[in-house]
């Protein structure tokens, strides 16, 4: 059985020929990025081709040439409510020009290994979220094995549990396609400022920080924003995959509806181009950004004594994705505070609180003295975003922080804690519910556990 195609003709040409040019035409005109390392997934949108085809073409042009074994394409449904994540008995999707494969060896694996993903071809019959990805599809390869259609529920609760069935599929040869638009029917300036928000926080790789400001997105309420991103199922899938794994995201491209056709921009739709890449081999933070930042802890501190700073050799922001800074003061190699916090904030802005707080406001410590600053030592540690686990062997003593929460109780200890302490993974754990989120030693046993890593710089002699 296959699945027929439902919006040929009206979000994109009917005629085989008239589609190919279109396509071809959109990638001709798209810029090829030569500094991007291996693209891992893309997220693009799927509204008529005469709205979104340039859009979704400056990502796909970024594949071309490019070759993989499966690609997962994953969107969210329109018109439907459930839970879990819907794929197809289909052998094959039609489109106006050939037909694309679907890999059912794989939908198989997983509809056995889980209910939570299920076939259901009513689901996406004359669904487009997915059916207007695939001559672009067709046109970037020269061949792949097939896809997996995948449309995400909408219950939040299902999705980790999703990305957890997923992210063995998570490898260098298969591809992830994720389809959205992002902001749906405000004014074109609420538009912009909304979709750039929400394409920050996609970017930041955090589950969390995504969830929350589409949260926050909605309470506000902005002028007739009726979503700031409909396929926010399927982007939240593909960040509780790749929380806390060394990728980055990349903002591709970006127009509104308004842009396009009637150029109408009283109320338009948002369309952006994301990829996602390995990050490449490099050191996260050069050691003349270290001693940057460090210069920055360090001067913090003097300006609260009221005294001028000492850093004049400013350099650009520090390119890692951070989610977040502890900061350490040691007086003659004692510890004489360590605070932070977990935020997006800039990184300089992070490190300056925090040392001020660390130095200061520790409340387990006497303040640093003015008489102190000749012994004094700084440590920062630069936090990745944290991920949700669901063992607890995937800790690793010395390399993950854990962060433990339990309704409004939370607790965290850095990677260096547990590695200093020679504790076990359970002591870890127990020590953090008990003595950070106060839940009792065994309380992590019915709490959500995170891992982070930590960049650490210090100006501690070696």
């Amino acid at each position: 059985m296959k699945r027929k195609a439902a919006v040929a003709g009206s979000f994109y040409p009917e005629n085989p020929e008239q589609l190919k040019k279109q396509v071809e035409l959109f990638l001709n005109e798209a810029p090829k990025l030569e500094e991007l390392g291996h693209i891992r997934a893309l997220i693009v949108p799927h509204a008529g081709y005469v709205y979104s085809g340039s859009v979704a073409a400056f990502g796909y042009k970024q594949l071309c040439g490019k070759s993989y074994d499966t690609i997962f394409l994953i969107g969210a449904s329109h018109k439907a409510s459930f839970k879990g994540a819907a794929t197809t008995s289909c052998s094959a999707f039609e489109t106006p020009m050939v037909d694309v494969i679907v890999n059912q060896n794989i939908i198989n694996d997983l509809t056995n290994a889980s209910s939570i993903i299920f076939c259901d071809d009513e689901v996406h019959q004359g669904e487009h979220t997915l059916e207007v990805q695939l001559p672009f599809i067709q046109q970037a390869f020269d061949g792949f094995k097939g896809i997996v259609p995948l449309i995400i529920g909408n219950d939040e609760r299902e999705l980790q549990k999703l990305a957890r069935l997923l992210k063995p599929y998570w490898v260098p040869s298969n591809l992830f396609i994720i389809s959205t638009d992002f902001a749906h029917y405000p004014p074109s300036v609420i538009a912009e400022k909304e979709d750039k928000n929400t394409a920050d926080a996609i970017c930041t790789n955090s589950y969390h920080h995504l969830l929350n400001y589409l949260e926050q997105q909605r309470k506000t309420g902005a002028d007739n924003l009726l979503t700031g991103l409909c396929g926010w199922s399927a982007v939240l899938t593909l960040l509780a995959i790749t929380e806390g794994l060394s990728v980055k995201y990349h903002q591709l491209a970006y127009e509104h509806s308004g842009m396009k056709l009637y150029k109408d921009s009283s109320r338009v739709v948002g369309y952006h181009a994301i990829a996602v890449c390995d990050e490449k081999e490099k050191e996260k933070i050069s050691r003349h950004e270290s001693t940057y930042l460090l210069g920055v802890a360090r001067d913090a501190i003097l300006n609260h004594f009221g005294l001028p700073g000492d850093v004049t050799d400013k350099v650009q922001p520090v390119d890692t994705q951070s989610a977040g800074v502890f900061v350490s003061v040691y007086v003659n190699d004692e510890l004489r505070g360590c605070i932070g916090r977990f935020s997006h904030a800039p990184l300089e802005e992070l490190i300056r609180e925090q040392a001020v707080n660390a130095a200061f406001f520790d409340s387990r410590f006497e303040a640093l003295t003015l008489d102190e600053l000749t012994d004094l030592t700084i440590e920062i540690s630069v936090l990745t975003p944290m991920r949700l686990i669901g063992d607890i062997q995937e800790i690793e003593m010395g390399r993950h922080g854990i962060y433990i929460k339990k309704g409004g109780a939370h607790g965290t200890f850095l990677p260096q804690v547990g590695a200093r302490n020679n504790w076990t993974v359970e002591e870890y754990l127990s020590r953090c519910a008990r003595d950070k989120a106060h839940i009792g030693w065994d309380g992590w046993c019915e709490a959500e556990v995170y891992t982070y890593e930590a960049i650490i710089i210090s100006d501690k002699d070696d």
